[in-house]
């Protein structure tokens, strides 16, 4: 759908489109609690997705979070060429993309939230799994 759009045009529709869901309370209250919470307890918070870069970076820069996702690809003028520059970050790419970015034995705890499919097996690696309904 996105194919031949540029990437500015692309991070605008992603800042508008956090805005919308943020200012029209699609983004759950709970779900933000959770992430301050932690944040204040000096935890890392990663939020690992198989949604687009275009708005799942500009979610996480404004709540100074940690983004594993799905990145789009460019072309040399910047066009979106309607490839990913990363696998799609869904399933067993979750886990792998998560052992890639961190030692997980370093940590104490993994405190995992997950709504789909999708995130069983990034739970695996979790000491704490919390389904969460939609």
């Amino acid at each position: 759908y996105f194919k031949g759009y540029n990437k500015e045009k692309l991070d605008q529709l992603g800042s508008d489109f956090i805005k919308y869901i943020s200012s029209n309370g699609i983004i759950k209250n709970d779900f933000l609690n959770i992430i301050n919470l932690a944040k204040s307890n000096n935890h890392t918070v990663v939020v690992v997705s198989a949604s687009f870069d275009i708005w799942v970076e500009k979610f996480c820069f404004i709540h100074s979070l940690t983004c594993i996702c799905t990145n789009f690809s460019y072309d040399r003028n910047n066009i979106f060429n309607g490839l990913f520059s990363t696998p799609n970050c869904n399933g067993e790419e979750k886990a792998k993309r998560i052992n890639d970015s961190f030692t997980l034995s370093d940590f104490s705890e993994i405190i995992v939230y997950g709504d789909s499919k999708g995130d069983i097996e990034m739970m695996n690696l979790a000491t704490s799994k919390n389904w969460v309904k939609g």
